[in-house]
């Protein structure tokens, strides 16, 4: 069965519209005929229709963009393409009003986190300061120990028994020698009183022996004159001397060139210079330490006192 209604040609404006409501219209009528055997001719008949408009669809919208290209202008929406532009266009603007809205949230949350992250660069900072002052610190350690390691193997070193034994005689040695440390100041205590009762004495006997010079002076005087009374005194004198000597403990005394010797009785010799006064002594035999009461013999020029101080240096009480 033939349609009578008329085929559009593709040029027209809608063509391709006409030629969908042309094929639906043609279909309807042929369908009408519903024996068996035209079926299948039906069927060859509408999928070559088919083709033939699809390769009219694609000349027409190939010839439609080629001239838009050519002329330069817009191309022109279809019918029904505005609206689905439009259904399109809400779609649109919806999907980027929430991906504004999520812009904005995450912009929020970008600058809290950026602000966390500053708070947090600022702690990590110091603690990598700390840790770094801690590893020089570590660095420093691990050097003092391999110095100590080189130092002191572990053969060398001391047991925890050994180190306690050994700080225990250490403690007791200790003990001892603040023991011995107060006897010997009780003994410098003693030995200082003595010195001082000494000193004192020489003095005195240095007074008596100027008084007995002057004395065998005027003996020898009266000596010369024939007087028994000189030689009484002169005998007096002579006993004094030794006892003097004895006293002090001086074994022989010789002068020669303004050098005095003194021998004492425990092998020690003392030799003072004199110009007139005290300027130099030396002290020989004795492995005792005369530096200081020379030099305060040299600074008082004081020799009676020196001859004394060597005694008490060199004779135990």
């Amino acid at each position: 069965m033939q349609s009578s209604t008329r085929t559009p040609k593709p040029s027209e404006p809608t063509a391709l519209e006409k030629q969908r409501d042309w094929f639906r219209s043609s279909s309807l009528l042929e369908n009408r005929d519903a024996r068996p055997g035209s079926v299948l001719a039906r069927k060859e008949q509408q999928k070559g229709e088919f083709r033939l408009l699809k390769q009219r669809f694609l000349d027409s919208e190939a010839k439609r963009q080629f001239l838009f290209a050519i002329t330069g202008e817009s191309p022109s929406l279809a019918p029904g393409e505005n609206e689905r532009l439009e259904r399109e266009n809400k779609e649109k603007k919806a999907v980027l009003k929430e991906k504004k809205a999520e812009v904005e949230r995450l912009r929020v949350e970008i600058g809290e986190m950026a602000k966390d992250n500053e708070q947090k660069h600022a702690e990590l900072s110091e603690k990598v300061a700390q840790v770094s002052k801690l590893q020089k610190e570590i660095d420093s350690m691990e050097l003092e120990l391999a110095r100590l390691n080189a130092a002191h193997p572990p053969d060398s070193r001391m047991t925890m028994a050994e180190a306690s034994e050994t700080l225990d005689k250490q403690t007791e040695r200790l003990e001892e020698l603040t023991s011995a440390l107060g006897t010997a100041d009780g003994r410098i205590a003693e030995l200082s009183e003595a010195l001082i009762a000494r000193r004192a004495r020489v003095a005195q006997l240095s007074k008596d022996r100027q008084r007995e010079e002057a004395r065998a002076a005027e003996v020898t005087k009266l000596r010369s004159m024939g007087d028994n009374h000189a030689l009484q005194l002169a005998d007096w004198f002579g006993r004094m001397n030794a006892q003097y000597r004895a006293l002090l403990g001086i074994r022989g005394m010789s002068v020669e060139n303004g050098r005095t010797t003194v021998e004492y009785e425990e092998g020690v010799t003392l030799t003072m210079d004199f110009a007139p006064k005290l300027v130099a002594a030396d002290v020989t035999g004795t492995n005792a330490d005369m530096t200081e009461a020379i030099n305060a013999a040299i600074s008082a020029n004081d020799p009676a006192g020196l001859v004394a101080d060597i005694l008490v240096r060199i004779r135990p009480l």
